[in-house]
């Protein structure tokens, strides 16, 4: 590769160009002295401390080497304050720097720059007075910092940017710009690495929250010795895990003047791992009861921890889960190495933050998962009232992620009204005079307050009999309105402080036309919900009374729930929630049970046996075991003064479908069942169905599902044989198709199937394929009420339907409803412009039904 001799003069040093040819900057005469590669070491060299560039347009780009997240390798990037965006650059030549669709020409020895952005008309500029850097160290442990300012002896304030998790360098995510931009508006900056991070020292290892704090308060220490300081104006930027570190720091040192924190948790370590758990399986298509497993093994890890070794418990745990495709992406283990780390890096930041009384910047990204701003804002209010810190600032930035920084094709994009507000804010608290530099912060969260106050709404609310439930989840605040059946994440208006409006659970892009406001009124809260032309609806506090209770299974086992009453003495009807398979607790249905109490009829939710209070082996738990379960469910509340024994159904969903049949038929106070997603269709024609229709939906060819199809027939007849029947053709489809593409999704085990011993999941699967479902639901003789959805992806609907149809010539009391577009769920695929939402008269079916089979 030949470049041209105007690239610029310190080439000659870094690439033995004659002093001569590189002054020659209006020559295009060519040296064949270059490579991809030597340009690339070149650029390290001169950008290896970030220099900044100030555009004709008035725009900043800082270029410079920026570590990626959780200290992973370093790149060179061109961050544009403008649009926050961190633009990944290659070398082709000397003088150019090039991105997948921007282009940066560095002209007179880098003093002067033209960017071409994104197929714009190129813009120009040129470099700012170099910026002063000073290598330190500080602290027992020799840390190695930097120091960026401009040139200049004189005091002046400083902040300390302390990175998140990981080995953290100097160059950590967007700190190399944060400090170049700051060191521009009147401050000293320090970044550091942390110990064994960086080019030199001992190996990394990760540190516990007190020692990152001593790190902290070491490099506080070593700069208010000098004499260029200003040491009574010397803050903290922390990101991430440092939103510990740094408060505790503080607390324990005295030195710190005041607290900026992006993306802090102020939970305790172990709780905010839940969060991570969140976000690390978001990227897979996971049922609710397999999300549940992994909250519960997480829960057995971090008690393991508690205990300071490896439970059986966990131990049983980790082996259902080690062969899935999301555990690797967890930090779920039960390696005695990784137990003791989680009990030695425990910590609680209740205490410190409650004596954290300086002024502190709180900045959190709208869809961060790992730490989301929801449930975080109001813990951090209420912590920091107790130590009496009265400057608190709040600033909420939606649609950005974690640490404020959004993933853009190979690019990365800060939230960019983040950098200014953050400018404002420092300046103005360490007594230097504010400026607006850059872009307003007009992009802010500024109903960041109202999202807090309806915080304090989250509850259940009836409109016309159905619930509007609004909940506090990891991701923010959840609702659930049973009245128009959508289900999506509350997202404030921009021009209002109460209103907000719906957008979707799968990202913030898509916004419902359904808007909804709060308001406080003596009579207590309520919720007015709105929809175009239509006439606003008025959602009132339910008046449900919630009453926990408990009760002893067949086997002796104390199982728990909560009981949902209607006002007044009853008796009352009632109906007892059987969720599918997988955990399932009272939470999965305390809407619903707010929609039947409102119509006059009690309902109960259960933690199944193994989950939320209740004892025993949930995942080994057959249908026989939960039918036995529901069945002292009904002789429980047959037995209470205000529950009608002649009025009890059960509502099974799914697999709880089967478990409520069995139950009703033997238990004579069952009145009338309500099958959500079920019916008398058995296991194995189910499964069959829904792991088939994997292959077919891949695309795969008829003579491939052909194949699957008697693969899997194989396996069913192993299993439900007890592993006597067809092992030998199992274990030989396994060596001849183990490793095609399609294997998988029949959700087969990856390792021969007939080796090692069956899982309790294995052998839960295993009776449920000896199940015979038309017999179990043909001895009924009661009402039943059949709802399905016609695009069911899990239950074969079509031959349910003809199936249930048969059998109703001796079950007059048998009702269908078939919801068009329905899948397991009964959600329909969300319409253009709006979120997802369940079939249209779903909800109405099953109460006017309940309601009917419990009236006199």
């Amino acid at each position: 590769m030949t470049v041209r001799i105007a690239a610029f003069a310190l080439a000659a040093t870094i690439l033995g160009v004659t002093d001569s040819r590189a002054q020659d900057h209006g020559s295009t005469t060519s040296v064949g002295v270059t490579s991809v590669d030597e340009a690339a070491a070149f650029h390290a060299q001169y950008f290896s401390r970030p220099r900044t560039y100030t555009l004709t347009n008035g725009q900043t780009l800082i270029i410079g080497p920026f570590q990626g997240v959780e200290g992973s390798g370093e790149s060179l990037v061109v961050f544009d304050t403008a649009s926050g965006r961190m633009i990944g650059v290659g070398s082709p030549s000397l003088d150019t720097l090039a991105g997948q669709s921007d282009t940066f020409v560095l002209k007179a020895h880098g003093a002067q720059i033209e960017w071409t952005p994104r197929g714009r008309p190129p813009v120009t500029g040129a470099q700012d007075p170099e910026l002063a850097y000073e290598d330190i160290r500080f602290g027992a442990n020799g840390i190695s910092g930097r120091l960026t300012a401009l040139p200049g002896d004189d005091r002046r304030p400083v902040v300390v940017l302390s990175p998140g998790s990981g080995p953290a360098s100097i160059n950590f995510t967007y700190f190399p710009a944060l400090a170049a931009h700051l060191a521009r508006n009147g401050f000293r900056v320090l970044t550091y690495d942390k110990p064994g991070a960086g080019p030199a020292g001992a190996p990394y290892r990760d540190r516990v929250v007190s020692e990152l704090a001593e790190d902290i308060n070491a490099a506080v220490a070593a700069l208010r010795m000098r004499s260029d300081v200003d040491a009574a104006n010397i803050g903290v930027v922390g990101i991430s895990q440092a939103g510990w570190s740094a408060p505790l720091a503080a607390v324990d040192g005295g030195g710190i003047a005041f607290m900026a924190l992006v993306s802090a948790p102020p939970v305790s370590s172990w709780e905010q791992e839940f969060d991570s758990l969140t976000h690390d399986l978001a990227g897979f298509d996971l049922t609710d009861a397999q999300r549940q497993e992994a909250r519960r093994a997480m829960q057995l890890m971090f008690e393991a921890a508690r205990a300071g070794r490896v439970t059986e418990a966990l131990s049983q745990a980790v082996s259902r889960i080690r062969d899935e495709a999301w555990f690797p992406r967890t930090s779920i283990s039960d390696q005695p190495q990784d137990i003791a780390a989680w009990s030695r890096g425990y910590f609680d930041p209740k205490m410190t933050i409650e004596r954290l009384n300086l002024p502190v910047f709180l900045a959190f990204g709208g869809s961060d998962r790992i730490t989301p701003y929801a449930p975080y804002i109001p813990v951090w209010r209420e912590r920091l009232a107790v130590a009496g810190a009265n400057d608190v600032t709040i600033k909420v930035y939606p649609g950005y992620g974690h640490g404020l920084v959004n993933p853009v094709g190979p690019d990365r994009l800060v939230a960019p009204q983040f950098l200014s507000a953050l400018t404002t804010w420092l300046r103005g608290r360490a007594g230097i005079e504010a400026v607006h530099e850059g872009v307003s912060d007009a992009g802010a969260l500024s109903q960041a307050d109202a999202m807090m106050r309806v915080q304090d709404l989250v509850g259940n609310y009836i409109v016309g009999g159905k619930t509007v439930a609004l909940m506090s989840v990891p991701r923010g605040l959840l609702i659930q309105d049973l009245a128009s059946g959508r289900i999506g994440f509350l997202q404030p208006d921009a021009e209002s402080s109460t209103r907000f409006r719906l957008v979707s659970p799968d990202g913030w892009a898509v916004a419902s036309p359904q808007t909804v406001s709060f308001r406080l009124t003596e009579d207590g809260p309520s919720l007015i919900l709105a929809e175009g032309n239509r006439q606003p609806q008025t959602a009132v506090r339910s008046a449900a009374i919630e009453e926990a209770v408990s009760y002893i299974t067949g086997d002796g086992l104390e199982q728990h729930g909560i009981l949902f009453r209607p006002p007044g003495p009853g008796p009352h009807p009632v109906v007892v929630f059987q969720g599918g398979a997988g955990p399932s607790t009272r939470e999965n249905f305390r809407a619903w049970a707010h929609m039947f109490a409102a119509n006059g009829i009690a309902a109960l939710g259960v933690d199944k046996r193994g989950y939320g209070l209740s004892p025993g082996d949930g995942p080994s738990a057959t249908l026989a075991i939960n039918a036995a379960d529901a069945s002292a469910a009904v002789d429980y509340l047959a037995s209470r003064d205000d529950i009608r024994s002649d009025r009890i159904g059960l509502i099974g969903s799914s697999r709880g479908g089967w478990t409520a049949a069995m139950a009703a038929g033997v238990n004579p106070k069952i009145a009338f069942l309500v099958m959500s997603s079920s019916g008398p269709t058995s296991p194995r024609v189910q499964e069959r169905y829904a792991r088939i229709l994997r292959v077919e939906s891949a695309g795969h060819p008829a003579e491939t599902v052909d194949l699957a199809d008697r693969i899997l027939s194989d396996y069913f007849a192993y299993l439900a044989s007890g592993r006597t029947e067809s092992a030998a053709r199992v274990s030989e489809n396994w060596r001849l198709y183990g490793q095609e593409p399609w294997y998988g999704l029949l959700r087969l085990p990856p390792a021969d199937p007939t080796t090692g011993t069956l899982s309790s999941g294995l052998q839960v699967f295993s009776d449920d394929l000896r199940f015979d479902a038309r017999s179990a639901f043909d001895i009924l003789n009661i009402p039943v009420l059949f709802l399905l959805g016609e695009m069911d992806e899990a239950f074969p609907n079509s031959e349910n339907v003809r199936l249930i149809e048969d059998m109703a010539q001796n079950h007059q009391n048998w009702t269908i409803r078939l919801f068009d577009g329905g899948n397991h769920n009964l959600m329909l695929e969300a319409p253009p412009g709006d979120v997802q939402r369940t079939a249209p008269g779903y909800y109405d079916a099953m109460v006017d039904w309940v309601v009917q089979q419990t009236r006199d």
